[in-house]
């Protein structure tokens, strides 16, 4: 890795060689606990994917720990009366979900309208089976523990939210986090997902600690050589970030706001949602590098860009993101069997003056 200064444990393999579907099943084995309703705040959303960030982030402007309360789900309940309405938060929510998952032509008012129909359905079938004295809820709710105390709310969002708002208790499968942290990276499609070996391309970490293992296992001995004072409170950006394994570390080591770019969607969405877990400073977007830097973006105090010049076609783009998006520190890994002068285009001297080499990692590749 070279270091620019400018005027840069196994994984579940079982599970992840099975699909989604095994998994889940797996997950149906263990205990049902009862979420009381004064411990349904303590949920937050987790089904999170390029839509739903943007727009958590223009309703709340955050979107890594939005609590039950907050979800268009409940305020659909408590605001608009469980009667759909065009335009109201519950149906922009389905539009911002349903265009990223579903594209425009499933995605248009009628179907929304229909969805809405069918929640304001369910809503009255548990108000009738609480008043048969019947078990209001048929299946339990999916969630997931994080490391600081809250539950992501892994699949359940409308039985939950008509928990909270008619103040019923709700049964729960808690669901191991190195399970849903597998099936958020299960992206088979890719090859830097996991569609190479069953593994993603990145291993996670929280702290020191591996937490799931991934084909580049050397994410935190990399993240090692990066001063502490380029982190500490910095603005970081890291270029082709994958699922977001160097972001999450960043912040963990003091980063005061971390932003990843990815070109693809899948992985951008899976970084998203790792979030929810994670509940870092980080922001993910879907950006080709190939086309530049972003048009809106800041530079950032502190640049990661790790084993991409590779993947850019056009070598001119990549080279405008690094100089328009580098304030300080540039922070570049090359590919094996390059040199600097490889990337002297990339990295001209006038505006990296100062050069820093460092070892190479020595943690496994892909």
């Amino acid at each position: 890795m070279i270091h620019f200064r400018s005027s840069a444990r196994r994984f579940a393999g079982e599970a992840l060689r099975g699909s989604k579907t095994r998994i889940r099943r797996s997950l149906e084995r263990l205990q049902v606990r009862q979420f009381a309703p004064s411990d349904l705040e303590s949920l937050v959303f987790g089904q999170h994917h390029v839509g739903t960030q943007a727009f958590f982030l223009e309703t709340l402007g955050s979107c890594h720990s939005v609590p039950l309360s907050q979800f268009p789900h409940y305020q659909y309940l408590a605001q608009d009366h469980a009667v759909p309405t065009a335009g109201c938060e519950y149906d922009r929510y389905l539009s911002a979900s349903w265009e990223y998952r579903y594209g425009s032509q499933g995605n248009t008012p009628e179907q929304r309208w229909a969805k809405m129909e069918s929640f304001t359905q369910l809503a009255r079938q548990i108000q009738d089976r609480c008043g048969q004295g019947l078990p209001p809820f048929r299946a339990p709710i999916r969630v997931c523990r994080r490391p600081d105390g809250r539950w992501i709310l892994v699949d359940g969002n409308h039985r939950a939210s008509i928990a909270l708002y008619m103040g019923l208790p709700i049964p729960a499968v808690a669901v191991r986090a190195h399970s849903h942290l597998a099936e958020i990276v299960w992206i088979p499609e890719e090859r830097y997902g996991s569609g190479r070996l069953s593994r993603p391309y990145q291993s996670l970490y929280l702290g020191r600690r591996e937490i799931l293992t991934g084909r580049r296992r050397d994410i935190r001995e990399r993240l090692s050589m990066v001063s502490h004072s380029d982190i500490a409170d910095a603005t970081v950006v890291d270029l082709g970030c994958n699922i977001g394994a160097s972001c999450f570390l960043a912040a963990q080591e003091g980063a005061r706001e971390v932003i990843g770019f990815d070109v693809s969607p899948r992985l951008v969405s899976a970084a998203i949602a790792l979030n929810a877990y994670f509940a870092s400073p980080c922001r993910f977007y879907v950006h080709d590098l190939n086309c530049g830097a972003p048009e809106d973006a800041r530079p950032a105090d502190t640049v990661f860009c790790f084993s991409i010049a590779r993947h850019v076609e056009r070598r001119d783009g990549l080279r405008e993101a690094l100089l328009r998006m580098t304030r300080k520190v540039l922070y570049f890994e090359g590919h094996p069997n390059t040199s600097l002068s490889d990337y002297g285009d990339l990295l001209p001297g006038d505006e990296f003056p100062k050069v820093e080499l460092h070892r190479a990692v020595t943690g496994g590749r892909r």
